[in-house]
């Protein structure tokens, strides 16, 4: 649709920068990089590292940090 003419490629800028793209972006960002960092620690668990209680909880709190931060960096990338 970009490559038809100057006024198709306005258009689609402007549905490219709307709210509705920049909120599904979010959320398969994050998506991605929490499942990502989720697949890590539980890799590491299955070489039984953080298998205690407290280390599970505290890991799972790393998972969620590193997702946000590496979300928040990607759309800065993109947007």
């Amino acid at each position: 649709m970009s490559l038809r003419s100057e006024k198709d490629f306005s258009l689609l800028k402007i549905v490219m920068d709307g709210m509705l793209v920049r909120s599904v972006l979010l959320i398969l960002f994050w998506a991605f990089w929490h499942h990502f960092f989720a697949g890590l620690r539980h890799l590491a668990m299955d070489f039984h590292l953080g298998m205690a209680l407290e280390q599970a909880r505290f890991t799972s709190k790393v998972v969620l940090i590193l997702s946000l931060i590496f979300t928040i960096f990607s759309l800065y990338l993109v947007c």
